[in-house]
């Protein structure tokens, strides 16, 4: 009896804890244009996705024959001290291809290029390029960000979810 009413007990608690883990999240997991991933003490909010040609003007600016994938997005810092941000804690990724921020990011109003300081309980939002081979609309490309150097990588995949 004892050994029946132990194992009953192990399978409510294994339910118990798959029930949990799978909380109230809807949808397949992932996070889309729209949605916030936090690493660290920073929340990323990935705004909207356009593919450009042309960063700034014909007359100062850069151009390319791929595609610029410019993003729009938000940080907030959560946190208690300013945090300093890296262009190598942002990369855009489709499949086995990496891309970085591209130099040309500073001809974009609010452009992120080198590195960019959010004060503690501030939010800021930039912009930023990455030169693909192809545009956002046509291939599937996720945007891997990190709140640090040592911050676990979060992705937000550039389409509507």
């Amino acid at each position: 009896m004892r050994k029946r009413i132990l194992l009953i007990a192990v399978v409510l608690m294994t339910a118990c804890m798959v029930l949990a883990a799978c909380g109230d999240e809807e949808g397949d997991g992932n996070q889309y244009i729209g949605d916030t991933v936090k690493s660290e003490s920073l929340e990323f909010t990935v705004n909207s996705v356009d593919n450009k040609k042309l960063l700034g003007s014909e007359l100062v600016g850069v151009s390319t024959d791929n595609n610029f994938i410019v993003i729009n997005l938000t940080i907030k810092n959560t946190g208690n001290s300013e945090a300093s941000l890296l262009s190598s804690y942002f990369k855009v990724v489709k499949g086995s291809s990496t891309y970085e921020v591209n130099s040309g990011s500073m001809y974009l109003t609010d452009g992120f290029v080198i590195a960019v300081a959010v004060g503690a309980g501030v939010s800021k939002t930039i912009n930023m390029a990455f030169e693909t081979p192809t545009t956002s609309s046509t291939d599937t490309y996720t945007l891997n960000v990190q709140g640090d150097m040592f911050a676990t990588k979060k992705s937000i995949i550039l389409t509507n979810g």
